[in-house]
């Protein structure tokens, strides 16, 4: 939301849809997607399976199983060694048919819990906050350059974190979220943080 094909640049450098359609009417979807990933502080091209949808009158029949098929016929250009996907909290049903290796579905590895944290805005900084020495600017007045090195100083550190590009092909991280909806933390002109919000 709100718009799907925005949602997907978001995903990967490529990206491929798959459709899957009973009597024109279309009844499942899944997406495979590629973007250079940093893996043990390495840039690696990683795989990101997203967008599986299925309507209930194909959740028991063989939809799956033939999209994940063809998804196989995709990685045959050998683009990625692996893939990702992600299973909301308490979704147990799509874990449950995503694991069970069944009718050739692919073997699920867990890495580990994705956290989406909160983060209350405050109006103003505490007395004693060492917040107060940090000077904080729009995306829009600082080299985009050195956010980029920056944001690939720290992710090399993090798993799985993307790789940010210096060119503006319109598909890196940064074109996708616009400089104008970053904000940027900075102490003696080194930047400290950058945080984005966007819809």
């Amino acid at each position: 939301e709100p718009n799907f094909f925005d949602g997907v640049r978001t995903t990967g450098e490529m990206s491929q849809i798959i459709v899957a359609v009973d009597n024109g009417r279309i009844v499942g979807t899944g997406c495979r997607s590629v973007k250079n990933l940093y893996v043990n502080g390495m840039q690696e091209p990683v795989g990101y399976l997203s967008g599986l949808r299925l309507a209930d009158s194909v959740q028991n029949g063989t939809v799956l199983a033939r999209g994940y098929s063809y998804f196989r016929h995709l990685h045959s250009d050998n683009k990625t060694p692996a893939y990702l996907t992600t299973i909301i909290h308490g979704n147990e049903h799509a874990r449950q048919m995503l694991t069970s290796k069944r009718a050739g579905l692919p073997s699920y590895i867990p890495m580990g819990t994705y956290l989406t944290h909160v983060i209350p805005v405050q109006t103003r900084l505490g007395r004693n906050s060492s917040a107060r020495e940090l000077k904080i600017d729009s995306g829009a007045q600082v080299s985009k350059d050195e956010v980029v090195t920056f944001l690939n100083q720290e992710g090399s550190r993090r798993q799985f974190f993307p790789v940010s590009k210096m060119n503006g092909n319109g598909k890196g991280m940064l074109d996708s979220i616009g400089m104008q909806n970053l904000l940027v933390a900075r102490q003696d002109r080194q930047i400290m943080g950058v945080m984005a919000i966007w819809n």
